[in-house]
């Protein structure tokens, strides 16, 4: 047997490790689930061939961690099978919905041994409403929400080319071929630029923190260190226990920010943070020093899009500018300034946090950025074409741990059409009622906006 060849982690994988370290007592942290379902039936003969098929295709499937004598964590791509899926017919059993939904979150809560083992679970199911399909459990070292997006759209253009003739899908990329090529940064030319970027920009003066629900817990924090001019505040919460909220925005309105942002060349994610941007002002004392995470998925080309593994790097991104500005003009701010982070979105995310917190002074889990955001631009159906006129729908689950208070993602719903704004919450830090009056107020901004964008911020807070 040859010996195998190892690799260390990458940035955005050990950025996943230390964050189940932070929540040692729940290694289920990350764990990403989701199903995927049509109303129907599924050859699920054809559905377990279609996903060896797959994983014989997807080197990224192979990955595999494990520990050397000094306690160092690495990655190899293993060369054995891939395990059987588990089937589970929910509705042979006679269970509710209820009952299936109650197993699948449990399911999606079953933490995998870190270890020199596969690290996805599959299950087929049969629900009680009639819909059939996968359901996807998946650490996050190995997956981010792009790639699992393309092995599960593998795995469904294959079982459409056996079962209805289809196109047989195109090859899958390397990812030891873009593993090699993200270690090759560490040391290089491109990191030295990167650091001096962010340099330049988070690290020259201190931001100030804001959060969703107000300035309390700035003031809370400024009272417990004796401190009024404090500008960081604690985001860690007592428990991880978390949960996840959906509010969904129609067809007809979600085209129209659609479409704004076509007319304006702005790309969806700029108009959702200036969104974000101006909620957390006008509930933070028309502050203008804004700080949210923001999250960069890292593939902009096609072996970066089609190699699978964990590419998200999540970074400051701070909006300070007046209020008195256009708003047209703070969306155009934004853009350049999501650019820039683009282009150095290869600095190790860590080693910022770090040097951020050696910056300003700040205790651990102390931050200025209150939420997360990613937008994600394709579901399914847009990336697969097989899907465009099938009934399916496709769920996100939650593991029932979170290790941010907030982190919002904004996708497009394969079923209505519309938006839906995805929230991961800790169930200490928020309550489904606070999250959706955020959600209202969002929306009222976003919608102010379009309707007339040539006003200033101020205006747009005074009118909301």
């Amino acid at each position: 047997m040859s010996e195998k060849i190892t690799y260390p982690l990458t940035p955005a994988q050990r950025m996943h490790f230390y964050t189940q370290m932070q929540c040692s007592n729940n290694p289920e942290v990350l764990n990403i689930a989701t199903s995927v379902l049509l109303n129907g039936d599924m050859d699920f003969e054809t559905l377990r061939n279609s996903f060896f098929m797959t994983y014989d295709r997807y080197e990224a499937a192979h990955i595999r961690f494990s520990k050397d004598k000094s306690g160092d964590i690495f990655q190899y791509i293993s060369n054995e099978p891939m395990n059987e899926p588990e089937f589970l017919d929910f509705k042979l059993w006679g269970k509710t919905q209820e009952d299936a939904e109650a197993e699948l979150k449990r399911l999606a809560a079953v933490p995998f041994e870190r270890f020199d083992t596969q690290m996805f679970r599959v299950y087929f199911l049969k629900m009680p409403n009639g819909y059939t399909g996968v359901f996807f459990v998946v650490d996050h070292m190995v997956c981010d929400s792009s790639s699992i997006i393309v092995f599960l759209g593998d795995v469904i253009e294959i079982y459409c080319n056996k079962l209805y003739d289809t196109p047989f899908p195109k090859e899958l990329r390397s990812y030891t071929q873009a593993l090699k090529k993200d270690l090759k940064y560490t040391g290089s030319k491109a990191e030295e630029l990167d650091r001096i970027f962010w340099e330049e920009t988070v690290l020259k003066d201190e931001p100030l923190f804001t959060d969703i629900l107000g300035p309390a817990r700035l003031d809370q924090t400024r009272k417990e260190t004796g401190n009024p001019y404090k500008r960081s505040a604690k985001v860690t919460s007592p428990s991880v226990q978390a949960d996840i909220c959906t509010f969904s925005l129609e067809e007809e309105p979600s085209n129209r920010l659609i479409d704004y942002c076509k007319q304006k060349n702005v790309p969806m994610v700029c108009l959702l943070l200036s969104g974000l941007r101006t909620y957390l002002s006008k509930f933070n004392r028309y502050a203008e020093d804004i700080s949210v995470k923001t999250t960069v998925s890292r593939r902009g080309t096609i072996l970066e899009r089609k190699s699978g593994g964990t590419r998200i790097h999540f970074f400051p991104f701070r909006m300070q500018f007046s209020n008195s500005m256009k708003y047209i003009d703070s969306i155009r701010k934004i853009q350049e300034m999501q650019n820039k982070i683009f282009r150095h979105a290869n600095y190790d995310p860590i080693k910022l946090n770090v040097e951020i917190a050696k910056r300003f002074g700040n205790q651990p889990g102390e931050s200025y950025d209150s939420v997360s955001l990613t937008y994600q631009p394709m579901s399914m159906r847009e990336s697969n074409d097989m899907l465009k006129d099938i009934d399916y729908e496709a769920r996100w689950i939650s593991n029932g741990v979170a290790a941010q208070p907030y982190y919002l993602t904004v996708m497009h719903n394969p079923e209505t059409h519309g938006l839906d704004f995805f929230w991961e919450y800790q169930k200490g830090a928020a309550t489904p009622d606070q999250l959706e009056y955020i959600y209202y107020y969002l929306c009222k901004i976003l919608f102010e906006v379009i309707e007339d964008d040539e006003r200033t911020i101020n205006e747009i807070i005074e009118t909301v």
